[in-house]
């Protein structure tokens, strides 16, 4: 059992997920053809880490389509 254990604790690459844990503003253009004009986007996207930080959430919410949650 306690070999599961030191297998499933975090480790040093879990210290760059904890990094990642914050709350990200994106700005973005994009066109729809190549024809069209531009249409900006802005979004956010806040982020976690999960206990006992072995893993990270993220949830990406784009305000560039009117109540468009991804």
């Amino acid at each position: 059992m306690a070999a599961y254990m030191k297998y499933a604790a975090p480790g040093q690459y879990h210290e760059y997920l904890k990094r990642l844990a914050a709350k990200w503003n994106l700005s973005g253009k994009f066109r729809m053809s190549p024809d069209a004009g531009w249409m900006e986007s802005q979004s956010n996207s806040p982020s976690s880490s999960l206990p006992p930080g072995t893993f990270k959430t993220s949830r990406f919410v784009c305000s560039w389509i009117p109540g468009l949650e991804t």
